[in-house]
């Protein structure tokens, strides 16, 4: 039976969240990663725990922030920070590796990337998802304050580069990958809704810091009818407007 990545992240992590994940949590759970794996920003690891049956080998990661969360996940055996734009590995060390929602926050992500094609073997498979340029152009606080809400964004969210697709797409071939697939996903209206939960999320950070728990009352899906409403958002496909974020898959050149 297929993980309902939805209810998952609507229970424990706050909606806003659950929004992005369950949609990209489907992109990386049916991908043939064979071994090694490494993941690139690991976060508290949630994510890993629940999209992938196996655990990762290696997760990695600039801030040791969630460390803690993400070994207790045991979704990894073994988790490192590192230096930013490090990945402190040999070269054709790794069979697949993944990054969810990381290069875009990274001070130089045409570096990272070629780190990520230095560390794959040949006929390697990288998959990532990234936020392009729309993601802050879709808020509707960006159409009522231009320049100030956009720093308000890139602030709360620590984004340092929201490219174009075209943007990210050369900085992929440019490290030499080929990209086998890719997909744009986050529609307008879905930002508009994640716009609209983000504001209730920072009652879940209050929870976080008093009580340890990002959602104080996961049992709420039995009462309160959420999760049909929120899926039609996470299903979206063949946006005729483009999306906020592209998933990629690619591969590195026998």
């Amino acid at each position: 039976m297929a993980k309902n990545y939805l209810r998952e992240y609507l229970s424990f992590r706050p909606f806003h969240l659950g929004l992005f994940r369950a949609r990209e949590a489907e992109f990386y759970s049916g991908l043939k990663l064979d071994s090694p794996v490494l993941d690139l920003g690991f976060g508290d690891g949630f994510f890993a725990s629940l999209v992938f049956d196996r655990k990762i080998d290696v997760g990695i990661d600039s801030s040791a922030k969630y460390l803690k969360e993400a070994k207790e996940t045991k979704a990894y055996k073994k988790l490192q920070i590192v230096g930013k734009g490090q990945i402190p590995y040999p070269d054709n060390y790794f069979a697949s590796v993944v990054s969810n929602s990381t290069l875009e926050h990274v001070l130089k992500p045409d570096e990272m990337v070629r780190e990520v094609y230095r560390v794959l073997k040949p006929g390697g498979v990288f998959a990532c998802t990234v936020i392009n340029d729309r993601f802050n152009q879709f808020f509707l606080g960006t159409k009522v304050l231009p320049g100030l809400y956009d720093k308000y964004l890139d602030m709360i969210h620590t984004h340092r580069h929201l490219y174009s697709k075209s943007g990210w797409q050369k900085i992929l071939r440019g490290s030499g990958f080929f990209i086998v697939r890719e997909e744009e996903y986050f529609s307008q209206r879905a930002v508009w809704l994640y716009e609209l939960c983000h504001w209730f999320g920072y009652f879940t950070f209050i929870s976080k810091a008093i009580f340890g728990r990002w959602v104080l009352f996961p049992q709420k899906l039995k009462i309160i009818p959420l999760e049909k409403f929120f899926r039609k958002f996470t299903q979206e496909k063949n946006l005729q407007k483009g999306g906020a974020a592209v998933f990629f898959l690619c591969r590195k050149p026998e």
